[in-house]
């Protein structure tokens, strides 16, 4: 052997040596092995700690962004609906939890769910986790604080009455200062209730339509430009109307069908007040882009977000499905819009690009008349509103004869915080 060959043997026996040292190091192996037990129970009390519709959000969120991003080999993982593996430092993810704790592991575990990458889950990013939810625990305490303050302030309220009640009842005959203390407990009780007023929402206005309970009107600048298409705006019309139109249309999907059938996808099918949110500027905190492709000869985006809907004493959770195709203006016309209700185990589906495309409709008559979204006015005899909240977007359909009777009701939420 040479002294060359001599040299690049040494240099890989020597290389061989130090990376079968890493591989059997058992120090590092204890230390994945923590860090695994770890990131499994922070898992186990994400998803055991979240209700349904929240469960349904982070895997879409998850998910999607794993479909949008461009692929890297030819491996089919994809398709087993599971997030792609991460590579993300063990010792950062150790020494974290031990200086931050559980919670703070636990919101690293989330964001991991929701998309976040490995490579950019360094030391300052561990810091910035650690301040939200810092902040998101000093929120909660400040809420649990006032809670109590104004429980205790309402029984003692109470108790100055009742002792105020005692007293009254306990003197003989009629006071002259009877009138002035009638009078001071009346202004007492309109201070009550402007205290207790003052949490509740201005007065509903009417919008788009609907009566819309949500605080301050916003100036229009802010608002998206959306056209609907006549075959969305078809659902808000009478089953028996439907029915007809469909079977004089062209989409042999919806033709022949029976009226018991139309019923129950107007249900799912009639939410056109979802424009309302869609249009709002702060859209895009509900709605996740879901992607776009070429169909019927035109580009169609789709927008899903998760929601529930309650009807008929049972509660559905699943996603709000819109498609949408540009018309000759560049305006966004909306041709598709359902809640489609959907588990756990089929939210893959809902948002694989592959799956809907081949599930959509053939071909849109983009040359038919559509209407703009701000003038939408639901049929005559049809009571809605909409009910805009922090973290969920509410379509409530009521009786006409009986408004304190809800017929419908569909709950679009939030989207997760990603940080």
């Amino acid at each position: 052997m040479s002294e060359e060959e001599k040299k690049v043997y040494l240099e890989d026996w020597r290389s061989a040596k130090e990376w079968g040292g890493f591989l059997y190091s058992i120090e590092r192996w204890e230390r994945i092995a923590e860090v695994e037990k770890i990131v499994c129970n922070a898992c186990k009390e994400i998803c055991l700690g979240l209700r349904e519709e929240e469960l349904l959000g982070l895997l879409a969120e998850g998910g999607m962004k794993k479909t949008l991003k461009e692929e890297f080999s030819e491996d089919k993982a994809k398709d087993a609906r599971y997030l792609e593996y991460i590579v993300v430092d063990d010792v950062l993810l150790l020494d974290a939890h031990r200086e931050y704790g559980g919670e703070v592991t636990k919101e690293l575990v989330r964001q991991m769910l929701l998309g976040k990458e490995g490579k950019d889950i360094d030391k300052r990013y561990v810091d910035r986790v650690a301040g939200v939810v810092r902040e998101r625990q000093r929120k909660r305490e400040e809420e649990t604080e006032r809670s109590v303050k104004e429980l205790v302030g309402d029984e003692e309220k109470a108790k100055s009455k009742e002792e105020k009640a005692k007293s009254k009842r306990g003197r003989k005959g009629k006071s002259a200062s009877a009138p002035s203390e009638q009078e001071e407990e009346k202004k007492e009780s309109e201070v009550e209730e402007a205290e207790q007023g003052g949490e509740v929402e201005a007065l509903p206005v009417e919008v788009g339509g609907a009566r819309s309970k949500g605080g301050k009107k916003k100036s229009k600048g802010g608002r998206k430009c959306f056209k609907i298409h006549r075959r969305v705006l078809r659902w808000t019309k009478s089953p028996e109307k439907i029915k007809e139109e469909w079977d004089k249309g062209s989409e042999e999907r919806w033709k022949g069908r029976s009226l018991e059938e139309i019923k129950e996808q107007k249900i799912v099918h009639d939410i056109t007040g979802v424009l309302e949110l869609l249009r709002s500027e702060d859209a895009d905190r509900f709605f996740m882009d879901a992607g776009k492709y070429r169909k019927g000869g035109s580009e169609r985006q789709r927008m899903v977000a998760i929601g529930a809907l309650e009807t008929g004493g049972q509660r559905m959770t699943g996603v709000v499905e819109v498609g949408t195709f540009k018309d000759g203006d560049g305006c966004p016309v909306v041709y598709h819009l359902r809640f489609k209700p959907t588990s756990i185990g089929s939210i893959g589906d809902v948002i694989n690009p592959g799956v809907v495309e081949a599930s959509d409709v053939g071909r849109v008559d983009e040359g038919e008349e559509c209407e703009d979204a701000d003038k939408f006015v639901y049929p005559k005899g049809v009571r809605f509103e909409t009910v805009k909240e922090t973290g969920s977007f509410q379509i409530v359909w009521k009786n006409p004869s009986d408004t304190s009777e809800v017929l419908r009701r569909l709950i679009v939420y939030c989207r997760p915080c990603v940080i």
